[in-house]
C-alpha cells in the first residue's frame, strides 16, 4: 500500500509535466519561420525559434509593414504544445508615438496561425488595431549551435525560471556554484541545514536526524539525448551515477548527520562534464526522511538550468 501511495505522489508532483502521447517536443519548433499578418495593417515577419528550458523555447520576430507602418520587433516563447505568445514595440517610433504589439496563437507541425493586436499612443489619443497572422517553417528543426568553450551560465535563483516551481526549499538554504565551460562544466550545491524550517514528520526528528536524505533530480527536455518526451533522471551515489527516475527515488546522500563544525552539506552534481548536448536540462535538489515525505512536504528546489 505504501508503494502505491508513493507512486501516486510521484505522478502528481514530479511527472505531471510529461507530454501526453503525440504531443510535440519543444525542440520540434527550433529553426527559422516566415510569417505574414493582415487586418488593419499587413506585412511580413522573420521568426527565429531557439533554445529554452524543458517546457518552452524562446522566439524572436521582426516585422516589416506593407502599409506604411513602422517596423516592429517582438519576443516571447512557444510551449511544447505549440502555444505561442509574443510582445514588442515599433522600431524607431518618433514624433510622440508609442506602439506596442502582441501576437498569440498556435503552431502545429510546420504551420501556425493566430491573432495580433497593436496599441499606438499618439498626441491625439489611443489607436487600437488588430488582425490575423500565419506562419510557415522555412528551415528544418535545428538547435542553436553550441560552443564548448562558452562559459556556463549562472544559476537562476527565481523559481519561476524552472518548470517545477512549487518547491518550498528556501532560497537561503541553497548556494549553487556553476563553473567551467559547456564542454567541461562543474556544478555543486552547498545545502545549509540551519536555513531549513522544520515541519511535518521531519520536525519530530530534527534537522540533523541520522535518517535524513538528500535527493538530486534532473528534468531533461524532449529531443535532448534523443528522448521522445520530457524525462526525469535521478542522481545516485557514486559509482552508480545518473539513471531514469524510478520509485522510490534513490537518495544521493543517505543518513546525513550533523557535522561537528558546520550545518553545511556539500552536494557535488557535475564534475568536468561535457553538457553541450544537455542544454535546457534543469537540476533540482530536495531533502527528507524519504522521497515520499520529501515530495509531500514540497521540500525541493530548482537550482540550475544548463545553458
Amino acid at each position: 500500500m505504501k508503494q502505491h501511495r508513493l507512486v501516486r505522489v510521484l505522478i502528481m508532483v514530479w511527472i505531471t509535466i510529461l507530454p501526453i502521447a503525440g504531443r510535440a517536443a519543444v525542440s520540434d519548433w527550433y529553426g527559422t519561420w516566415q510569417s505574414s499578418y493582415t487586418g488593419d495593417s499587413s506585412g511580413t515577419c522573420a521568426v527565429i525559434i531557439g533554445t529554452g528550458n524543458a517546457s518552452q523555447a524562446s522566439v524572436s520576430m521582426s516585422c516589416s509593414s506593407s502599409t506604411g507602418d513602422p517596423p516592429t520587433s517582438s519576443a516571447g516563447f512557444i510551449t511544447a504544445s505549440g502555444a505561442i505568445s509574443l510582445s514588442g514595440s515599433a522600431t524607431g517610433s518618433s514624433g510622440g508615438y508609442s506602439v506596442q504589439i502582441g501576437f498569440s496563437g498556435m503552431i502545429q507541425g510546420n504551420v501556425g496561425q493566430g491573432q495580433w493586436t497593436s496599441m499606438t499612443v499618439t498626441p491625439m489619443g489611443l489607436v487600437t488595431m488588430g488582425g490575423s497572422w500565419t506562419t510557415n517553417r522555412i528551415s528544418p528543426p535545428q538547435p542553436v549551435a553550441t560552443d564548448p568553450n562558452q562559459l556556463v551560465a549562472p544559476a537562476p535563483t527565481a523559481q519561476t525560471a524552472y518548470t517545477v516551481s512549487a518547491g518550498r526549499l528556501p532560497e537561503a538554504a541553497v548556494n549553487t556554484s556553476a563553473t567551467g565551460t559547456l564542454g567541461r562544466a562543474s556544478l555543486s550545491v552547498a545545502l545549509d541545514l540551519s536555513k531549513i524550517p522544520l515541519e511535518g514528520s521531519f520536525a519530530a526528528q530534527g534537522q540533523f536526524a541520522a535518517g535524513y536524505n538528500v535527493y538530486v533530480a534532473a528534468l531533461v527536455p524532449a529531443g535532448v539525448l534523443s528522448l521522445p518526451n520530457v524525462t526525469w533522471f535521478m542522481l545516485r551515489p557514486t559509482p552508480d551515477g545518473w539513471a531514469m527516475l524510478a520509485s522510490p527515488i534513490a537518495a544521493y546522500l543517505q543518513g546525513v548527520a550533523q557535522d561537528a563544525g558546520s550545518p553545511i552539506v556539500q552536494v557535488l552534481i557535475l564534475e568536468n562534464l561535457d553538457v553541450t548536448a544537455l542544454l535546457g536540462s534543469e537540476i533540482y535538489v530536495g531533502y527528507g526522511l524519504d522521497s515520499d515525505e520529501m515530495l509531500a512536504q514540497g521540500r525541493y528546489r530548482g537550482v540550475y538550468i544548463v545553458r
